[in-house]
């Protein structure tokens, strides 16, 4: 299970729901901006919560719709999603993603597990670390 919660912006809505759904149907790209932000709190995080639609218990999201001026935060609990990256996550081959320096343009061979272990990728040519300066790691 990978917990999640979902809150409306005026704390009267909340519920926790399993996001493991999320993550099976996922894009690894999608993942690793979910891992970027954080986790949550970020319209990247948000995504987990409209897949999941009727699934959730309350619907945060209908009640976030009819209020004015009330929108809704998404966060998964980082251990668990990191726990079910390394476990799920692994290539056969573990030849990994292909992810290309934003600074300097070097491949970077690297496996999602690795990316989401240590936060984001770090670029050994030019050690630019990547997701800063508003810099987005490119998956190839």
């Amino acid at each position: 299970m990978i917990r999640a919660t979902i809150c409306s912006d005026d704390g009267i809505v909340k519920t926790e729901f399993d996001a493991t759904k999320w993550f099976k149907q996922a894009e690894v790209k999608e993942i690793l901006e979910l891992a970027e932000c954080g986790w949550g709190g970020d319209y990247r995080a948000n995504k987990v919560a409209i897949y999941m639609g009727d699934r959730l218990d309350l619907d945060v999201i209908g009640y976030a719709e009819l209020a004015p001026g009330v929108g809704f935060e998404v966060h998964v609990d980082p251990d668990q999603a990191r726990a079910w990256v390394a476990e799920n996550l692994t290539n056969s081959d573990n030849s990994g993603e292909l992810f290309v320096c934003p600074r300097c343009s070097t491949d970077l061979r690297l496996t999602a597990a690795e990316i989401v272990e240590t936060g984001v990728p770090y670029c050994p040519e030019c050690a630019d670390i990547f997701g800063t300066d508003d810099q987005e790691m490119e998956l190839v």
